[in-house]
C-alpha cells in the first residue's frame, strides 16, 4: 500500500456528510507519520496499543566481505527501527481468509 491508497481507503471509510476533504485527511496522515518519525529519531519507543510498537534497535559493527573484491571490510554500528506487532495484529495476520 502506498500513501495515495492509504488516504483513499481511510477517506472511503467516512460518511460523505462529514466535512473531511482528502486534502485535510492527507495532512492529518502526514502529521501522524511525522510525529512517529520525530519520536523514533529521539530514540523513543512509539507504541500504538492495537497495532504495535516501533522500537529503535542497535547493530554492532562487524566484519563483512566486499563481494566484488572479496576484501574484508568493517561494517559500522547502525541504528535501525524494529516493528513489534501487537498480539491482536499477529492474531489477525494468522486468521484464515
Amino acid at each position: 500500500m502506498n500513501t495515495k491508497r492509504l488516504i483513499d481507503k481511510v477517506y472511503d471509510s467516512f460518511p460523505r456528510s462529514d466535512s473531511l476533504s482528502k486534502k485535510k485527511l492527507a495532512l492529518v496522515i502526514e502529521k501522524v507519520f511525522e510525529s512517529i518519525s520525530e519520536e523514533i529519531i529521539k530514540e523513543h519507543t512509539v507504541q500504538i496499543y492495537w497495532f504495535g510498537s516501533f522500537v529503535v534497535s542497535y547493530r554492532k559493527s562487524r566484519i563483512g566481505i566486499n563481494p566484488q573484491t572479496l576484501e574484508s571490510i568493517t561494517i559500522p554500528d547502525v541504528k535501525t527501527i524494529r516493528f513489534k506487532p501487537a498480539t491482536k495484529t499477529k492474531q489477525n495476520l494468522n486468521k484464515k481468509i
